[in-house]
């Protein structure tokens, strides 16, 4: 088997989790650490490997959007008035 991920620390994380899970299973996995999607696919078909998994964000996840407000934004909208 051979993994990779992007470059966020979410992934980082979340591909360590994957990779101790299936090791333990007593799965060979060869780790690519930060590499393309691409990468991944092309190892695995020209080393003969039978999986792979590439880890990264989801594009459509709204906290890493710029136009969600933040956290603290909401809370002062929500707040108390002092009249």
């Amino acid at each position: 088997m051979v993994t990779s991920r992007d470059g966020s620390a979410v992934s980082r994380l979340l591909k360590r989790a994957v990779v101790s899970g299936i090791t333990s299973t007593g799965v060979d996995v060869a780790d690519l650490h930060v590499m393309p999607a691409a990468v991944n696919r092309h190892v695995l078909k020209s080393e003969g490997l039978g999986a792979g998994v590439h880890v990264r964000p989801s594009t459509a996840d709204p906290w890493r959007s710029t136009s969600c407000p933040s956290r603290s934004s909401r809370r002062s909208e929500s707040g108390s008035s002092t009249r």
